[in-house]
């Protein structure tokens, strides 16, 4: 078992991002700002995630713009 969160799994990846000079670190800011946005989800597990939870969190945050949503 595998008890990675999606916060964790996230900042992992932006994190390796700047790491590699993928991003600049406006870039990681910006990124490490949005991933504030998936608190609702992010405690948890990804073995855990369904295409259910997913559906319901994005439903939840239609009254966003869509370019807000897709960040």
């Amino acid at each position: 078992k595998d008890d990675t969160t999606i916060y964790k799994l996230a900042n992992q990846m932006i994190d390796e991002q700047l790491a590699l000079n993928e991003i600049k670190h406006s870039s990681y800011d910006r990124k490490v700002e949005t991933l504030k946005k998936l608190e609702p989800i992010y405690n948890i597990r990804i073995q855990e995630i369904t295409d259910e939870i997913i559906k319901k969190f994005f439903i939840s945050q239609m009254h966003y713009s869509q370019s807000y949503i897709n960040k």
